[in-house]
């Protein structure tokens, strides 16, 4: 697939599915909030949660639930890209493709414009920053200046890591750390903490049998007792975010996944809908704050995907969105809200409209927007490193 200039026919069958080309320049606005933390679990359905999915038990998931009720979130939010370095680039930066063979120094990314405004970017992982060699890749491909990891961890004191790196509580109890910190210090930051306790093929839970509701604990399914380990980690996050003094008016938590479960195993038993266990998928997005006002245009049943997270937040910031990014600002209002995705070759595209698994190196493509959605993805790829 060759990278080349996007034909008439091509922009009228994009414009059709709602991409725009070139795409509107968001106006900005007044700084919303002076720090967001993006709390990323790791592969996490949307349908995980009892409120989209009653074959979940509700024991598991209350906390969830009464987040998903009462605050801003989108029902239709699709991952951009598997496996997680690659739903972390569509996250960061606003693109479908990950090279990592190619210099990313230079390119734009949330954290880029964020820090170029001021503000602390901050990302830490639970797993050993060698890995992968991401203490290397990660500050460079995404450009964060904070990069912390299990070594990072270890040195503050934490033990009890297994498996894949430390657990939620840890995280959470660093993140807490690290923003009353920043707070007293009157920094301005984007902070990402990356978790790991739902890795698949089977997550961990950090509670005993003796601990657990008997609908969790007696679920034929390993994974209902790792999400229910996720719902009580995030409600004690909160509930001492609440006692710390951080949920303030200029402070926004999000909630997301890197990305949706890999396709197999358990996942595809736990997720009973077709069109919703494809190898891209819908995972959670909840917004989390005492001020909501800024949100007050989310559409929460448009389609949306993980490439037009950083746009938002970017604007929410009152920050310039970059030109190269993909995705648009899900707080203006748009003909055609469309999601899309990238895996394996193929492209993922979810409208009211229609919907498309395009094989992008077929010789021949089956319709007119596959071959725009072909060409529109291979050139945006070209761009983005020019």
């Amino acid at each position: 697939m060759e990278q080349r200039e996007l034909t008439a026919k091509d922009k009228t069958r994009l414009t059709e599915m709602g991409i725009d080309e070139p795409k509107a320049k968001i106006a900005k606005i007044k700084p919303q909030y002076d720090r967001v933390v993006l709390l990323i679990l790791e592969s996490m359905h949307r349908d995980y949660i009892n409120y989209y999915n009653h074959d979940i038990p509700e024991e598991a998931t209350p906390f969830l639930n009464s987040l998903v009720i009462r605050y801003p979130h989108m029902n239709r939010y699709y991952s951009s890209a598997v496996p997680t370095t690659q739903g972390l680039n569509a996250t960061f930066r606003s693109h479908l493709i990950m090279d990592k063979d190619l210099p990313g120094k230079n390119t734009p990314s949330l954290f880029r414009s964020a820090q170029a405004a001021g503000m602390r970017g901050i990302f830490m992982n639970a797993s050993s920053q060698y890995y992968a060699n991401e203490l290397r890749e990660y500050p460079t491909q995404f450009g964060m200046n904070e990069y912390y990891a299990k070594e990072y961890l270890e040195k503050q004191g934490y033990t009890g890591a297994s498996g894949w790196g430390f657990h939620n509580d840890v995280m959470y109890e660093e993140t807490l750390k690290l923003l009353e910190k920043a707070k007293a210090k009157n920094d301005r930051l984007v902070m990402v903490t990356k978790t790991l306790d739902m890795h698949q093929p089977y997550p961990y839970t950090g509670f005993s049998w003796n601990e657990m509701p008997d609908n969790v604990r007696s679920n034929q399914f390993i994974t209902v007792r790792g999400v229910y380990w996720v719902d009580k980690t995030l409600e004690h996050f909160f509930k001492e975010a609440q006692k710390r003094g951080l949920m303030d008016d200029r402070t926004l938590f999000i909630i997301t996944s890197d990305h949706n479960p890999h396709s197999g195993g358990e996942y595809t038993k736990l997720v009973t809908k077709a069109e919703d266990k494809q190898s891209i998928a819908p995972i959670p997005l909840i917004f989390v704050s005492k001020n909501l006002a800024p949100l007050n245009n989310l559409r929460t049943n448009e389609y949306a995907s993980q490439i037009d997270l950083a746009p938002t937040l970017l604007y929410l910031l009152g920050i310039d969105v970059p030109e190269k990014f993909m995705g648009r600002n899900l707080l203006q209002p748009t003909d055609i809200p469309y999601a899309l995705g990238y895996f394996g070759g193929k492209a993922f595209y979810w409208s009211d409209e229609r919907h498309l698994v395009d094989q992008m190196d077929k010789p021949v493509p089956d319709t007119e927007y596959e071959d725009a959605l072909t060409n529109y993805i291979i050139h945006y790829y070209g761009l983005w490193h020019q």
